[in-house]
């Protein structure tokens, strides 16, 4: 669902029968259509099958591009504020808020300066094609009833 609990990080899968769909990773090498599959019956683990066979494809060929560079990316900033972080580090950071154990109301007081830095590496992408009609997402089967039965309604629309 596109509510508050994806806001938070924390989506609520809508469990129903979907159309196939096509998954690529962006590992260089991977040519003439070689870098995508279609999985036929999506769900958690044929999406991570799929993934699976993909990244297999690449390593194959692994002599030929021995050393992958990863892209990388450094940002740090002085933090004044848990608007400041969830602003900054997106829609999951309310799960490792907590865990960072940062007294806001000392920096708040001016009694505390905190600064945090951001580093990735990533080595590929995996993405789905964007659907032509949201309606394309589900198998042929589905009925806007099947979609009502689970709890898709104005406060809970769908997102993919």
């Amino acid at each position: 669902f596109a509510n508050q609990n994806l806001a938070k990080g924390s989506p609520i899968p809508v469990g129903i029968d979907r159309a196939p769909e096509v998954i690529s990773v962006d590992l260089p090498g991977l040519t003439h259509g070689t870098n995508r599959v279609t999985v036929p019956n999506p769900s958690k683990s044929t999406v991570d099958q799929g993934v699976n066979d993909l990244l297999q494809r690449w390593t194959d060929r692994h002599d030929k591009y021995p050393e992958h560079a990863a892209k990388i990316s450094y940002d740090e900033s002085m933090v004044n504020s848990k608007e400041q972080l969830k602003a900054k580090f997106g829609l999951g950071f309310e799960k490792i808020a907590a865990k960072l154990n940062v007294n806001f109301e000392a920096i708040h007081k001016h009694e505390r300066q905190v600064a945090i830095a951001s580093f990735k590496q990533i080595y590929y992408t995996v993405a789905m094609d964007t659907p032509t009609n949201p309606h394309s997402v589900f198998a042929p089967n589905v009925t806007t009833e099947d979609l009502i039965a689970r709890g898709v309604n104005n406060k809970n629309p769908l997102g993919y």
